[in-house]
């Protein structure tokens, strides 16, 4: 049986992987569920090699670490659903690549970059104030630049979670080397 000449599939002509068949929106997804998994299956790697005391609660200090692990791995499953089902209907990429000119990747390269200062920042300046000036870069960014909000809940959630961590659950988060606490 011979293939038609009207046929849209050619016998023998290279199958176009899925990745370049998807439109931005989806390899965006798919990238991120990639990237969050990898992240995830490290930051639960890091948290086995925790140590645990012996005179410890049963469910010890890598339970709460073990939890973000696992809602990072669900989160990129929801990212690789997201990609696969929610954007299939989106038109293919045309042309090779990524536009960097898009401000998404600003946006992604900015959180990004933030974030690490962040946790570059958190020894030197302790829980509270790293929290605090994270939180209100972030804040700032994307509540449309509403310099009132940011300033209430920043610093309030910051003191707040300290407050919480250190006094009621006897979590004990860094006060800052920087200004001379440990």
């Amino acid at each position: 049986m011979s293939p038609s000449s009207n046929s849209a599939v050619t016998l023998g002509a290279p199958a176009v992987p899925l990745f370049r068949r998807l439109g931005a929106q989806a390899r965006i997804s798919l990238a991120l569920s990639a990237a969050t998994a990898i992240f995830a299956i490290g930051y639960i790697r890091a948290a086995a090699a925790l140590p645990t005391p012996q005179l410890v609660d049963p469910v010890g200090p890598r339970a709460f670490p073990y939890l973000i692990g696992a809602g990072l791995l669900i989160c990129a499953a929801g990212l690789l659903v997201e990609g696969l089902v929610l954007f299939r209907d989106e038109p293919a990429v045309a042309g090779a690549g990524f536009d960097l000119a898009d401000p998404r990747y600003r946006i992604a390269a900015g959180v990004m970059g933030w974030t690490l200062a962040y946790y570059l920042a958190f020894g030197p300046l302790g829980y509270m104030l790293a929290t605090g000036l994270f939180l209100a870069g972030l804040i700032y960014v994307f509540d449309g630049r509403r310099l009132w909000t940011t300033l209430t809940v920043a610093p309030t959630f910051a003191v707040a979670s300290f407050y919480l961590f250190n006094n009621l659950l006897d979590v004990f988060l860094p006060a800052g080397t920087l200004f001379g606490f440990r």
